[in-house]
């Protein structure tokens, strides 16, 4: 579908990796990385959609492992899947 460049620009400002943010903030996630066909199958196999509501509970980045809440569960995901998962902090 054709994609009104102003609009993904403005969008994007707004965006930052789930990586980069502080263990408490709640997110929805708006953009996966596209770039890597197997790490989008294990967002999909995760439930890790755009729309969908997550909490970062956990970072460990010299560890390379974060643990996300969503729907109510927790799941650990690797630094490279949270660089790749695009999201919009909620009450910002």
């Amino acid at each position: 579908w054709p994609i009104d460049t102003t609009v993904e620009q403005s969008e994007n400002r707004e965006l930052e990796p789930l990586s980069e943010l502080e263990p408490g903030v709640q997110a929805t996630i708006v953009r996966l990385a596209e770039h890597d066909g197997d790490l989008l199958h294990w967002f999909y196999d995760r439930g890790l959609t755009p729309g969908t509501s997550v909490v970062l509970r956990a970072a460990e980045p010299a560890a390379g492992q974060f643990r996300v809440a969503i729907d109510g569960s927790e799941q650990a995901i690797g630094e490279r899947a949270a660089a790749g998962l695009f999201v919009k902090r909620v009450g910002v």
